[in-house]
């Protein structure tokens, strides 16, 4: 039998999600292999949860599985409670990298992670999705990515029928900035001042330098996080992030954007557009499974726009052990599971 230490998420950089908590706490310092009885995994999508929790009874009732406490942490406080449950020593085995961006190596020299020990099987279905720098560094494997890297995590969506009500074709969403600006609008004076063209999470500055970063991507920029990753160096002085934030102030500016997005982290901004304060939000893919969540009377009037580039290559929610202690079993499985389909119905609507 070979043991293998407790996984948990390594931060390879940013990811959004969606809020709501509940309390539980893994512990950190670990124990004999022998005692034991489960494993932690903490992460921010609420709609997955009950997905997860299927997934998970799964894993525990095949070979060398174990039971898996499952705690949803809101986005906006992840970074503050894995801070915390780092100094007390109280990490999850495994977690999402939402919002902790210390470079891989340092979150290593820390101790926060420890390489994976992965089965030849899972190696060969994984080695088109790890790149070395993110999942692996030395070639040791730190993380695996549970989505497809191509997805845009700031896509256009809106409400169909306000849209519609507007005079604007549903079907034909805006894709500039200038368009979008007149669309949102638009909506606005078509609501008589019940509504506001755009609504967005300003309250949650992980959130909003994220996005910002995602439309200077799709605006052309050949990097992520302000680096251009042909030259290696720092542009967000470059054209992209200039326009990008040229039009969002654009936005304030025209009064288009709901006043309480000031204050709003996502989840609260989401849940205001679901029930009509705005005709427009910008989010990830996961804002399907999430807003029919709340409101499964969306599935008529949810819209998106197409995704405006590919350039998500560097942002993969990841999973890696922590140091501390050993689990025996022939293979740690959570690999090889592939999500079944009501996994994806929860996340996508």
């Amino acid at each position: 039998m070979r043991k293998l230490s407790r996984r948990r998420f390594v931060q390879t950089s940013g990811i959004v999600a969606t809020a709501a908590s509940r309390g539980a706490c893994g512990g950190g310092t670990g124990a004999p292999a022998t005692s034991r009885t489960s494993l932690t995994w903490w992460d921010p999508e609420k709609s997955l949860e009950q997905a997860k929790e299927k997934h998970f009874a799964r894993f525990a009732k095949s070979s060398g599985g174990l039971p898996v406490e499952y705690t949803n942490v809101s986005a906006a406080k992840f970074p503050q409670v894995m801070q915390l449950a780092k100094q007390s020593d109280q990490l999850p085995d495994i977690h999402a990298n939402v919002g902790l961006e210390a470079p891989v190596r340092q979150l290593i020299k820390d101790g926060w992670v420890a390489p994976l020990e992965l089965s030849d099987a899972t190696m060969a279905r994984l080695k088109d999705s790890l790149y070395e720098g993110i999942h692996m560094v030395d070639g040791k494997v730190y993380s695996w990515p549970i989505y497809d890297y191509h997805q845009y995590m700031t896509a256009n969506w809106f409400n169909t029928e306000m849209v519609a009500k507007a005079g604007l074709d549903p079907d034909a969403p805006p894709a500039t900035y200038d368009a979008f600006r007149a669309a949102a609008s638009a909506v606005q004076k078509s609501s008589g001042g019940e509504a506001h063209g755009f609504v967005w999470c300003i309250g949650m500055p992980l959130r909003l330098g994220f996005e910002v970063d995602k439309l200077a991507q799709a605006g052309g920029f050949e990097g992520g996080a302000g680096l251009l990753y042909r030259t290696g160096e720092y542009a967000y002085h470059a054209a992209p992030y200039v326009n990008a934030i040229e039009f969002l102030v654009s936005l304030r500016r025209d009064g288009l954007i709901a006043p309480g997005s000031n204050s709003w982290a996502d989840d609260v901004a989401r849940a205001r557009w679901a029930v009509g304060a705005a005709g427009y939000y910008f989010s990830g893919p996961w804002t399907a499974g999430e807003t029919l969540l709340l409101m499964p009377r969306w599935s008529r009037l949810l819209g998106v726009g197409s995704d405006r580039s590919e350039a998500e290559r560097d942002r993969a929610i990841a999973a890696a052990r922590n140091k501390g202690a050993e689990v025996d079993h022939d293979d740690w499985a959570f690999p090889n599971w592939k999500p079944h389909a009501d996994y994806t119905r929860a996340m996508y609507g």
